[in-house]
């Protein structure tokens, strides 16, 4: 009897101990909230976030550690802070650098501490020169090619919403409404050091690094691989099932 107690409790502890190992080194799921990554991502979308590519990145306290982090919570209280630091930035090797062109997921360097995650494309390493020009991304001194799922999405007003929808429905454009409001912004040439430039492929409705600036490496997660599923509003779309990032 003892026996088949000790053996229940050892698997018990042997599973709890590899799903928190797996989560920490290996994969995490994400949820995409917005927009700024159509059409490459879309809102709904569950996002399969490989850690292993660039290297898992330590846990830099207890409050990191999936389940461990709720023991910490419980003994600090209203004490607790999961911003807070034990250990230094560590991250174990990975199976390629970091690129340009690459999907992440990563902490956000100035807003909401390590645990608001967003997920952008990587647009240029540390030591590129990087402009942006009439919405077009320079490195280098040489244009980029858009990703093929990108998006613009302009701010127009119309004198007439019925004529105008009826125009862009011809064309075979998508129109919501009455007007789009824009983030597209210009950036002068700059040198990027030890740092990383990450933007939305909804250019000009995202929130990303031409507003609130560089990322640096400790804040990167993993790198965005595969699109799970998606579900939102109560509606499933099954051309979303296991889809490739690109």
């Amino acid at each position: 009897m003892k026996r088949k107690w000790f053996k229940t409790v050892f698997t018990f502890t042997g599973v709890f101990i590899f799903a928190i190992l797996f989560r920490v080194f290996f994969i995490e799921i994400y949820s995409i909230p917005s927009g700024s990554m159509e059409d490459t991502l879309l809102p709904g979308d569950k996002v399969l976030v490989n850690k292993l590519v660039y290297g898992p990145k330590l846990p830099a306290s207890p409050y990191d550690i999936p389940w461990i982090n709720l023991v910490w919570f419980l003994q600090a209280g209203a004490a607790a802070n999961p911003d807070s630091v034990y250990w230094n930035y560590r991250r174990a090797p990975g199976f390629s650098a970091i690129k340009r062109g690459g999907v992440m997921v990563f902490s956000h360097p100035l807003w909401g501490g390590r645990n608001n995650f967003f997920i952008k494309r990587c647009l240029a390493l540390p030591g590129d020169t990087l402009a942006i020009e009439g919405g077009r991304a320079k490195i280098n001194g040489q244009f980029l090619r858009e990703p093929a799922l990108s998006k613009k999405v302009y701010e127009i007003w119309p004198d007439s919403t019925r004529q105008f929808s009826r125009l862009a429905d011809s064309l075979g454009f998508q129109s919501f409404g009455h007007h789009v409001r824009s983030r597209e912004k210009d950036l002068p040439e700059m040198l990027l050091t030890e740092r990383y430039f990450m933007l939305g492929d909804n250019r000009t409705n995202s929130n990303d690094s031409r507003y609130w600036g560089f990322v640096p490496e400790e804040n990167i997660v993993g790198k965005a691989c595969l699109v799970l599923f998606n579900y939102r509003y109560g509606e499933f779309k099954w051309e979303r099932v296991l889809k490739r990032v690109e």
